[in-house]
């Protein structure tokens, strides 16, 4: 009888019984298709989260890049004011009639400031095309010969005209909705006269499925923001703002809004009119000529 339980003991202590055994697969079992399951949805999620933090984060690279330009727009008359032909001597007006001749002829610039420097014609064409004169231009080589000022667009452009993918022609999606948002930047030879060959220039994809985008910009004499560049004093060769409104389709095909306002001009500065300051100063000159005439003709008296 002692010998039959001190076997039973040794037999419990080798290990589990088969049913033990089979019960503890089948619990590991689920265990692990649970693991699996969880696991395989979590990947899911964290791909769509992904995918969707990757179109919200091209919206605003778009903005940022949007933002570096037109921050940077570059114009003399934001420090001076445009040259006048008024008070003019004969051989000041030949120089004159000589620059403005050429300006005359001038797609991309307007007409000399006080110091001779180009005015910029900055344009928007069609609501939805915007050229800008910039100084947002890097060397991309040290001591290179090339300027810090570049003209630079924004448009949109259809699926089928934009760009493709990696230079794919089959990477157009199907069906895709929306237009392209591109930026174009010119840095050779800015201040040539001859129109800018847009269409030669190469496009950067910035943003895809833009629904709409309008451009507005703000006139500092009655405090609002116009569509029309033209109806602004100046407003083609000096911006004070600019109010984007981007409609944009996510890839859940939710239209969601962005606006931004970008100025690169605040507080405004009025330059000195320094026309009237020439003037002020050589009437104080004579002024003080004739006193000191005055004054060595009475002391001769």
């Amino acid at each position: 009888m002692k010998l039959h339980r001190r076997n039973e003991n040794i037999l419990n202590r080798l290990g589990f019984t088969l049913v033990e055994v089979m019960i503890s697969i089948a619990i590991l079992s689920f265990i692990m298709l649970a693991v699996i399951s969880v696991t395989g949805s979590s990947q899911d999620t964290a791909l769509r989260v992904v995918e969707e933090d990757r179109e919200i984060l091209q919206v605003e690279t778009a903005m940022s890049r949007l933002e570096w330009d037109i921050s940077q727009v570059y114009s003399p008359l934001y420090f001076s004011h445009a040259m006048e032909p008024s008070g003019l001597t004969e051989q000041e007006g030949n120089i004159y009639n000589q620059m403005v001749d050429k300006y005359a002829v001038n797609d991309r610039y307007a007409f000399p400031s006080f110091e001779g420097l180009p005015a910029p014609n900055n344009k928007i064409e069609d609501k939805k095309t915007l050229t800008l004169f910039t100084s947002s231009n890097r060397r991309k080589f040290k001591n290179s010969k090339q300027s810090h000022f570049a003209w630079v667009q924004y448009g949109l452009l259809s699926p089928e005209e934009a760009p493709r993918l990696n230079d794919d022609p089959n990477s157009l999606k199907e069906e895709e909705e929306g237009d392209v948002l591109v930026r174009k930047f010119l840095s050779d030879n800015v201040f040539a006269s001859e129109e800018i060959p847009w269409d030669d220039v190469k496009s950067q994809v910035l943003l895809r499925g833009v629904k709409k985008m309008l451009f507005e910009f703000w006139n500092p004499d009655n405090k609002k923001w116009t569509e029309n560049l033209a109806t602004i004093k100046e407003g083609q060769h000096k911006i004070h703002g600019i109010k984007l409104t981007l409609e944009w389709l996510d890839p859940d095909g939710i239209e969601r809004t962005f606006i931004r306002v970008f100025r690169p001009l605040f507080p405004h500065f009025k330059a000195e009119n320094m026309y009237k300051l020439q003037k002020e100063a050589n009437q104080q000159a004579r002024s003080n000529s004739n006193n000191n005439n005055n004054s060595n003709n009475t002391g001769g008296n």
